[in-house]
């Protein structure tokens, strides 16, 4: 069960990072060289340190968007 849901986890991360944003769009983690959506995706299905990184930073965002976190900091600028 833990595994099919890391699965599904990771799909809808891909899906995101697919759909979202322009296509030369470039991430940075850390103080490394900026990777772009083909790299982000490849790191995610891999599974490696990096795709955790990036599919936690994604679950946080998603969290923060659901539970109105996300608005209330945006109106406080």
């Amino acid at each position: 069960m833990k595994q099919e849901n890391n699965e599904n986890m990771r799909d809808l991360i891909i899906a995101r990072i697919e759909s979202t944003g322009p296509s030369n769009l470039k991430l940075f983690v850390g103080g490394g060289e900026g990777m772009s959506r083909e790299d982000m995706i490849f790191h995610v299905q891999k599974g490696d340190s990096i795709g955790k990184k990036i599919v936690n930073n994604q679950i946080n965002f998603l969290k923060a968007v659901s539970s109105g976190k996300l608005v209330e900091l945006l109106n406080t600028v």
